[in-house]
C-alpha cells in the first residue's frame, strides 16, 4: 500500500513538472488589450487572457465569477499540494487538475485537448473547458480583441434571430435609409468633433441608388450628393467644383463593389460574434425585437466611418475602440432592421499623448420594397461632366 501511495505521488509530481516545463517552453502572450464580454456586458478583468501556442486561456476564478459562480471558499477551493481547484456549481462538484487534460464533473470525466496551467499563482484554463464543463459558447473576436462568453441556449436563440435578419435583409430589393454620426473629442484630444447627416434610397434590382451626405466639421460644412445608374456614378462635391455635377464610368466589377458597399443594406450580416454578444431585451415593443449588448459590429462602423473620416483616423487599429455598445431594433414579423444604434469610444497614443473620442452612430431603414422609384434628375444627366 505504501509503495502504491508513493507511486501515485510521484505520478502527480511528474505530471505537474512536465506541464510546468511545457508551459515555460511554450510561446505565451498576455493579451493585455483584450476585453471579456459575458452575457452581453463587458466585465472587469485583472488577470488578462493568455495566448499559449495560439490557444486561448482564461483565468479560472474571474471567469467563474463572471458566469455566476461566487469566488469564495464555499464555491471554489484551491489545493496547492495537489494542484487542484474544486468548484461547487449548484449540486455539481467539479475538480480541475493543473497539467491534466481530464476534468472530473460529478461522477464522470470530461476530456480536453489541452490541459489547464498554473501561472502567476493563478489557474488558467483553455476555453474548451468553459464550453464543455459549463455549457457555454466562447468566441474570440480578433477585430476588437474580445472574448465573448454566453450560455448555449441564449446563444442559439439569438443566432436564430440573427440568421433570419441576415436572410431578410439580403432579400430586400428596395429601401430608404438615413444615418447620423456624431463624434466628440475627449479631453485635450487632437480629434475634431463632427456631425454627419446622410440619407439615401436604393433599388438593388435595377442597381440604381441615390445618397446625400451633409457634414459639419468645426465651422466647415460639406455636402456630397451622388447617384448610381448604368455603371455610372454621378457626383456633386465641393472638393471639386461647387454645385457642378461630374460623372465617372465604372467597370462592372467596380460598379458592383461600390454599389454593394454604399447601399448599406448588408451592414448587419450574420456572425457568431453578434450571436454571442447580443441579448434579446425585454424592453422592446410588442411588434419589435430589441437586441442589445456590448459588442462591436465592425462592418457597420466601417461602412459609417470609412468615407466620412480622414485616412489617419481610419487607420487606427480596431482594438483601440475600447468601449462599445450596440442596439438593434427589428420588425418582429419580417425580421427586417428598423434601427441600429452604436456608441463607442476610441483612444490612440501618439508622441506620448493620448487622443480619444466618443462616436455615436444611428442608422434607420424604411420603405422596404416600397413603391418609390429612384430617379436621376434631368439636369444632373444633362449637365454632368466627365
Amino acid at each position: 500500500m505504501r509503495k502504491l501511495r508513493i507511486s501515485v505521488a510521484v505520478s502527480i509530481l511528474v505530471v505537474f513538472l512536465v506541464s510546468t516545463f511545457s508551459f515555460a517552453a511554450a510561446k505565451t502572450i498576455v493579451l493585455s488589450d483584450s476585453k471579456i464580454i459575458i452575457n452581453g456586458k463587458i466585465v472587469k478583468s485583472v488577470n488578462k487572457p493568455l495566448s499559449i501556442n495560439k490557444s486561448l486561456y482564461l483565468q479560472l476564478d474571474e471567469t467563474l465569477a463572471g458566469i455566476g459562480i461566487p469566488n469564495d471558499k464555499k464555491h471554489i477551493t484551491w489545493n496547492a499540494a495537489k494542484k487542484t481547484e474544486t468548484i461547487i456549481n449548484g449540486k455539481q462538484r467539479i475538480v480541475i487538475i493543473v497539467g491534466n487534460k481530464n476534468v472530473i464533473v460529478a461522477k464522470s470525466q470530461v476530456s480536453l485537448e489541452i490541459a489547464p496551467i498554473y501561472s502567476n499563482k493563478k489557474v488558467y484554463v483553455p476555453i474548451s473547458l468553459i464550453e464543455k464543463v459549463f455549457d457555454k459558447k466562447v468566441i474570440w473576436d480578433e477585430v476588437s480583441k474580445s472574448v465573448l462568453i454566453k450560455g448555449n441556449a441564449d446563444f442559439n436563440k439569438v443566432k436564430d434571430i440573427v440568421r433570419k435578419v441576415s436572410t431578410a435583409m439580403n432579400n430586400v430589393s428596395k429601401a430608404k435609409f438615413s444615418m447620423y454620426i456624431k463624434t466628440a473629442p475627449i479631453g485635450d484630444s487632437k480629434y475634431l468633433g463632427m456631425g454627419i447627416n446622410a440619407k439615401g434610397e436604393v433599388d438593388k434590382l435595377n442597381k440604381v441608388m441615390h445618397t446625400l451626405m451633409n457634414s459639419e466639421i468645426s465651422d466647415m460644412k460639406v455636402n456630397v450628393d451622388q447617384y448610381y445608374k448604368s455603371n455610372i456614378r454621378y457626383y456633386c462635391s465641393p472638393y471639386l467644383t461647387a454645385n457642378a455635377w461630374w460623372q465617372i464610368t465604372l467597370s462592372d466589377d467596380e460598379y458592383n463593389k461600390e454599389f454593394e458597399y454604399n447601399s448599406s443594406l448588408q451592414s448587419f450580416r450574420y456572425s457568431d460574434i453578434l450571436s454571442a454578444g447580443l441579448l434579446e431585451s425585454k424592453d422592446s415593443n410588442s411588434d419589435e425585437i430589441l437586441l442589445k449588448g456590448d459588442t462591436y459590429l465592425y462592418s457597420f462602423i466601417e461602412g459609417a466611418l470609412k468615407n466620412t473620416t480622414s485616412e489617419d483616423f481610419y487607420s487606427i487599429p480596431q482594438d483601440k475602440f475600447d468601449k462599445f455598445n450596440l442596439e438593434v431594433t427589428l420588425d418582429k414579423n419580417t425580421y427586417l432592421v428598423k434601427k441600429i444604434v452604436m456608441n463607442t469610444s476610441l483612444s490612440k497614443q501618439e508622441s506620448g499623448l493620448a487622443n480619444a473620442m466618443n462616436i455615436s452612430i444611428i442608422w434607420t431603414y424604411s420603405d422596404y420594397d416600397g413603391s418609390f422609384e429612384v430617379k436621376i434628375p434631368e439636369d444632373v444627366l444633362n449637365s454632368s461632366k466627365e
